[in-house]
């Protein structure tokens, strides 16, 4: 930079060619270069341009490119106008004393840009100019729920709750409202809860449901709330003590009436307790195929045909329990749970055994199968035997020796019960009112 001139110097090497350029003066070679703008004519020129050494001939297309770059980089110089900041401000770039001033563009060009050592503390400066909105509420970390601490305008929660229509009361509470209550004809429904037991809140829906489908059904305009013949409460054993404990952290309501786990439902009419149990969780499938089918009880006193047999059961996708007499046959019917579904028993057992057989699984499961397995040239048909197979509320199917698959399947998939059917587990609202009727029908008939 030269004081007196105030001009700015350039000096660019390029393969043994120096150039000098002062900007804000026209050289010899950008004659051709008209100024658009008035201002900043007239221009002074000078010729600055020495070389270092005697430029041989070769180097000629050098110094033409060198050349067309200059003229380039002046035309860019003087079409400059007006640039963006990184910081997003437009910056106007003048032109003091009729000259273009490269110092005031350069500093335009630069304004809002950010120093920064690394990656992070750029983003640092960033999210400092850049202040995101507050948070409008603050999330309580012991509910979970997302609540509202100033800003009212917020609607972080439904516009219409479910009505409780179970009043929640304490453990002696409910002492004392089975004593109110002992000469009405009232069934009180209590459903134990706790806030660490984990189908608490699907127990309190169903108690809901059943309160509402048994007000349709029970209650008439006509008549007052107090005559309502159910009361449903919730009866809160978070802080009550613990449930098995002889200790002074004893909890009264579940040693007097040996609750064990939560939720629990007791029932109350006119003082005494007519139901305590275990209320079931959430409603959902069992996908067990050895619950999906019914089990068989296979009798097959014969070694010889027992693999035979048996091997033909399971190839069907079916369960079994092999019994090797009519002794343990009668033992398995009375005490397996669920009840059998089909009895497959072998002639050879007598015809007594097999009538006292079908009658003890029958009275457990009414739709119980029974299929004789009987070999026409082994075992003698006698009248007795013979009654049995042609009698239809007895015997459902005579099959044949030898038991094959293909033959045992086609007699089973005529039957609706052996069809696949996944039961289901826990409980739900129709089971829960029809459990609450039943006990209220039976207490109104001993009462009658």
């Amino acid at each position: 930079m030269e004081p007196r001139e105030k001009l700015t110097v350039l000096e660019l090497n390029c393969e043994r060619v120096q150039h000098m350029v002062w900007l804000g003066e026209v050289s010899p070679h950008l004659d051709t270069i008209r100024v658009a703008n008035e201002r900043t004519a007239p221009l002074r020129k000078t010729n600055k341009v020495t070389l270092i050494n005697d430029v041989p001939l070769e180097s000629s297309d050098t110094l033409g490119r060198t050349t067309k770059n200059l003229r380039d980089l002046g035309s860019h110089l003087m079409g400059i106008k007006s640039s963006t900041s990184v910081g997003g401000k437009a910056t106007v770039v003048t032109e003091p004393g009729g000259l273009l001033d490269v110092n005031a563009t350069l500093t335009g060009l630069l304004q809002g840009m950010r120093e920064f050592a690394t990656e992070g503390g750029l983003r640092k400066k960033i999210r400092d100019d850049h202040l995101a909105f507050p948070r409008a509420a603050t999330i309580n970390k012991w509910s979970g729920r997302y609540t509202v601490s100033k800003h009212r305008d917020c609607i972080l929660k439904p516009l219409v709750e479910t009505p409780q229509t179970c009043q929640v009361i304490t453990s002696r509470r409910l002492q004392g409202m089975t004593e109110e209550l002992s000469d009405q004809s009232v069934l009180i429904v209590a459903i134990c809860t706790a806030i660490w037991a984990d189908q608490s809140k699907h127990a309190l829906r169903v108690a809901e449901r059943t309160h509402a489908e048994l007000l349709k059904k029970h209650m008439r305009p006509d008549m007052e709330p107090s005559e309502f013949p159910f009361r449903f409460v919730n009866v809160e054993m978070t802080e009550a003590g613990a449930l098995v404990s002889d200790t002074k952290y004893v909890n009264l309501l579940a040693k007097e009436h040996q609750i064990t786990a939560l939720p629990w439902c007791l029932m109350f009419f006119r003082g005494q307790r007519v139901h305590s149990a275990k209320m079931g969780g959430f409603c959902e499938r069992l996908r067990y195929p050895s619950l999906a089918r019914p089990r068989v009880l296979l009798l097959e006193p014969q070694a010889a045909h027992q693999l035979e047999s048996e091997s033909a059961v399971k190839r069907c996708g079916l369960s079994l329990d092999l019994a090797l007499s009519s002794a343990d046959a009668h033992m398995l019917a009375g005490r397996t749970t669920p009840p059998y579904g089909i009895v497959m028993a072998s002639s050879e057992c007598g015809t007594d055994a097999l009538v006292g057989l079908i009658d003890r699984c029958r009275r457990r499961n009414s739709e119980c199968l029974f299929f004789l397995l009987h070999h026409p040239h082994k075992v003698e048909e006698t009248p007795a035997l013979r009654k049995l197979a042609l009698d239809k509320d007895l015997c459902n199917q005579v099959i044949t020796r030898p038991v094959r698959k293909a033959r045992l399947e086609l007699v089973i998939n005529r039957y609706e019960s052996t069809k696949l059917n996944y039961p289901e587990a826990g409980l739900t609202a129709d089971d829960f009112v029809a459990l609450v009727s039943q006990r209220y029908g039976d207490r109104g008939a001993t009462r009658a």
